[in-house]
């Protein structure tokens, strides 16, 4: 999910309205949220191995992705890549 970045300007105008690039940034912030959250839950991003690979050495702290490449979910602990085993129900 990409949620944008928190502008650095006033939220509020001499008038007590929303400023232009607030009314905006809710609007993207939103935007996000609507595609990717639904009644079915969270949509995890999905991303080919080379890309998922990049994560390693960063420091993401707990984030997600389905890589497309492995078929399977890894996550990113302190900068070491994990696969998600999971269970069926």
């Amino acid at each position: 999910m990409q949620t944008p970045q928190i502008p650095n300007v006033p939220m509020i105008d001499d008038e007590g309205k929303l400023t232009d690039v607030w009314r905006r940034w809710f609007a993207d912030f939103f935007e996000q949220f609507q595609i990717n959250l639904n009644e079915e839950g969270f949509r995890i991003p999905i991303a080919p191995s080379v890309n998922v690979d990049q994560y390693i050495g960063q420091n993401y702290v707990g984030n997600i992705v389905y890589d497309s490449d492995r078929g399977a979910f890894v996550a990113n602990v302190n900068g070491s890549l994990y696969t998600v085993n999971l269970t069926a129900v």
